[in-house]
């Protein structure tokens, strides 16, 4: 529910591409290992990383993605960290609505896979499955019909075995 990308103070320019693709998803930044000489690096990567997010949207509605800095070695950060967290799920902020929308749409999409997963499995336990299945895959080989077309006769004489 809540998407945590922990991030490095010195990870350079040459990851910026994949950064970007994954910071997009984030709900909270947080910039670990900002302690001794990679303090300073961690605000400059706190900087750039606020700049970039002003050109993306918030993967949760109504929620601004914070930027953190700590380090988890010396315990830096960690206590805000905590605070934020507990406060992305409190029922009480103005984003709360946007979390049970999106743990709606995970339990449909989970859904529709095990539906997916137990329907393979039952067509599999059918007597005639793999007899006609490797009939099918003889007439693709041999150019007599496409794919998607032998999926469906495969399906339709299963389901009148």
């Amino acid at each position: 529910d809540l998407f945590l990308l922990l991030m490095l103070p010195n990870a350079g320019d040459e990851v910026q591409g994949i950064k970007r693709g994954i910071m997009e998803l984030a709900d909270i930044l947080f910039i670990n290992k900002a302690d001794g000489q990679l303090s300073q690096f961690a605000e400059i990567a706190k900087g750039q990383i606020l700049s970039a997010l002003t050109l993306m949207h918030s993967p949760t509605k109504s929620w601004n993605v914070p930027v953190l800095t700590g380090s988890g070695m010396e315990g830096l950060g960690m206590n805000e960290l905590i605070s934020l967290c507990n406060h992305f799920f409190d029922p009480k902020a103005e984003h709360h609505d946007s979390l049970l929308e999106r743990r709606k749409m995970q339990a449909e999409e989970w859904f529709e896979l095990a539906l997916r997963r137990e329907l393979v499995i039952w067509a599999e336990q059918q007597t005639s499955w793999q007899s006609e299945k490797e009939r099918m895959l003889a007439d693709i080989h041999q150019k007599n019909i496409v794919p998607s077309t032998a999926a469906r006769h495969l399906i339709a004489h299963v389901c009148k075995a």
